[in-house]
């Protein structure tokens, strides 16, 4: 169940996230509007590349749970741990998107707004 959801929200997040200019942003100028993309776009990268791998490790546990003699200790809550902090970094890596998009709005067009 765990893959089926991470599959769905890598296959969402391709459709709608990469390689587009977040609308979210103000422009400022044409070099600036460039980077500033690009930085997004590669944040939105590191935010598939990171789910793509959850679920790779995802399947490495399946795996190892059926190959896992009847004797092994219980990892559940090791497990579980494992998974709280892969959740926590797609929610860091989305926080530092939005705050990113924040500085550039508020910050970067109040300190650049004369360059255009």
């Amino acid at each position: 169940m765990i893959i089926i959801v991470t599959i769905l929200i890598i296959l969402i997040f391709l459709f709608f996230g990469i390689n587009k200019t977040d609308s979210r942003i103000k422009k400022i100028n044409k070099k600036m509007d460039k980077q500033h993309t690009k930085i997004l776009n590669d944040i939105d990268i590191l935010k598939k590349d990171v789910l793509e791998h959850w679920e790779y490790e995802n399947k490495l546990h399946e795996i190892g749970l059926e190959k896992m003699p009847p004797n092994h200790k219980n990892i559940t809550k090791e497990w579980n741990s494992h998974q709280r902090e892969h959740k926590n970094f797609v929610k860091n890596i989305s926080e530092l998107k939005n705050k990113l998009i924040t500085h550039i709005n508020v910050t970067d067009t109040k300190d650049f707004h004369w360059t255009n």
